[in-house]
């Protein structure tokens, strides 16, 4: 900001949207109450949900309420503060085509599990698709014995991060050893790479649980939710996924 010097987020509505979305439905109104009159009520709330995603000023609001009921909850805070955190707003900057928030740096959540998906592919010496397909068959298998399949829990993948940590210790201590020995003395010898702790998968089972804990707080103890249904099913679906990629490792 021009006061604090402090990045921000700035997000601009494209011109005329708002006029082209409502264009859109008009159409698809008249054409379904002439073809298909039953899916004009799910076409009028889905109208109606948009809509007020047309007003950044209203969406900024919404946000700032509920970034201050998480942190009077003590569920939500600065920056490397607390586990979750919700940009803060600038309302004295915010219109309805203009809103100004916080800038958190960090990487998206569904490139992150992107990223994990296909460092655990490598590890099993496989493609994400291979491994995909291997769910699906199992999923279609358990259906067809009328059985559910799950992940592991909290605790199991932790034990297996666990494990993998020790491992990478291990490699590690060996190869500072061969470093500062075998490849210091002997001419042309490479030396070991040293792995970080970045290489150590994610609890998926952990990020689901937080997601529903997060938005279930949001949704039955202060009444106002912020995320999109939708995207929310997604993430927690692929991490559900994630979650059975190694299930055969613990």
């Amino acid at each position: 900001m021009a006061h604090t010097e402090d990045p921000v987020v700035v997000k601009i509505m494209y011109p005329d949207v708002e006029r082209v979305f409502r264009g859109d439905v008009r159409t698809l109104k008249m054409f379904c109450k002439v073809a298909q009159p039953v899916h004009v009520p799910a076409l009028e709330q889905t109208e109606k949900h948009f809509m007020t995603e047309f007003n950044y000023r209203k969406e900024a609001i919404q946000q700032d309420i509920i970034r201050n009921n998480l942190m009077k909850a003590g569920l939500a805070g600065d920056q490397n503060d607390q586990k979750f955190v919700i940009p803060k707003i600038y309302l004295d900057y915010c219109t309805k085509r203009v809103m100004v928030m916080e800038y958190i740096d960090g990487e998206k959540l569904i490139d992150a599990l992107l990223k994990d998906a296909q460092s655990y592919a490598t590890y099993q010496g496989k493609t994400v698709e291979q491994l995909r397909h291997e769910e699906e068959l199992l999923d279609s298998q358990a259906r067809a014995k009328g059985e559910l399949r799950f992940g592991p829990t909290v605790e199991e993948f932790n034990s297996y991060i666990a494990l993998l940590d020790a491992k990478r210790r291990a490699h590690n201590l060996g190869a500072s050893l061969y470093n500062a020995t075998v490849s210091w003395w002997l001419p042309g010898a490479k030396t070991m790479d040293i792995h970080g702790k970045n290489l150590l998968p994610l609890n998926q089972a952990q990020i689901v649980d937080d997601l529903n804990f997060i938005h279930g707080h949001q949704v039955l103890i202060d009444g106002v939710f912020n995320g999109d249904p939708r995207k929310l099913f997604l993430l927690g679906n692929m991490c559900t996924r994630l979650c059975y990629f190694v299930v055969s490792t613990l």
